[in-house]
């Protein structure tokens, strides 16, 4: 190599090393994928990787996912990116996240689910919806939240758990979108944005908060949900086993999960 070739190169180095790079996970309904953007948002060719998964399902409409088991796919996602990031020697400038909306889940005090994540497929909350279409004016609900009273939003799921599995419903300190539970393992902390409480369901879209008549006929408590004002606030300080884990994606803020898929 000419002295020439070399300074070339060594430039590109440089150049490589200097720009902005965005690291991506998106937990969908079937897969979990990381991903590498450049600072014209163009994805990197050599970089993350894919995984498939298959939802539970049952005979009576259930469908859900074990959280921890599609946490660990999500660790597993991160962890090849990680390694092909780490080896090229590139500084990651934020992590942004996506997971599949219309997802809950029930965590206990210690931080561990107490109910699988219920999947936006999931229709055994039928009856549910129904019975709440008979409490709260459905067309008034509607037009604050952007959601009908359905299966697949939230309302429903939490008035059917509360009723068909109270012991799981009660040890549930709080409730949270698969997105939230991912920050409070990889932080200790549950982040949600605005964009995944948008399609919940519970949240008023004009008055850009909870919505409080939907609240006022579930048996559920504003404080069990992630406070307004911390919402879209990103994290940066990962917990110690992760910092160790993903040393180039430590430091960088991670922007809570969007939602993915509108329904």
């Amino acid at each position: 190599m000419t002295a020439e070739q070399s300074s070339v190169e060594k430039n590109k180095s440089q150049n490589r090393n200097s720009d902005v790079y965005v690291a991506t996970l998106d937990v969908g309904t079937s897969s979990v994928r990381s991903l590498l953007f450049n600072q014209r948002a163009e994805e990197m060719e050599g970089f993350g990787i894919q995984i498939p998964y298959d939802v539970k399902t049952a005979s009576d409409g259930g469908v859900e996912v074990d959280a921890d088991a599609l946490a660990g796919l999500a660790v597993k996602s991160l962890s090849v990116l990680h390694q092909q990031i780490w080896e090229r020697r590139l500084k990651v400038s934020a992590v942004a996240c996506c997971t599949f909306w219309h997802n809950v889940l029930g965590v206990d005090a210690q931080g561990s689910p107490s109910t699988p994540v219920l999947h936006p497929f999931d229709t055994r909350a039928d009856q549910a919806a129904r019975k709440l279409a008979l409490r709260i004016d459905s067309r008034a609900q509607h037009a604050r939240t952007g959601c009908v009273l359905h299966p697949s939003y939230l309302p429903a799921k939490l008035l059917w758990l509360s009723e068909t599995n109270p012991t799981a419903f009660k040890a549930s300190r709080r409730w949270m979108s698969f997105g939230e539970y991912l920050f409070l393992k990889f932080f200790g902390k549950a982040v949600a944005s605005v964009s995944m409480v948008s399609g919940s369901g519970l949240w008023n879209q004009h008055e850009n908060q909870y919505d409080s008549e939907i609240l006022g006929v579930l048996p559920v408590d504003l404080n069990q949900l992630s406070p307004v004002q911390e919402m879209d606030q990103p994290l940066s300080d990962l917990r110690p086993e992760y910092k160790s884990q993903w040393p180039a994606l430590s430091g960088a803020p991670w922007f809570p999960a969007l939602g993915d898929g509108a329904g």
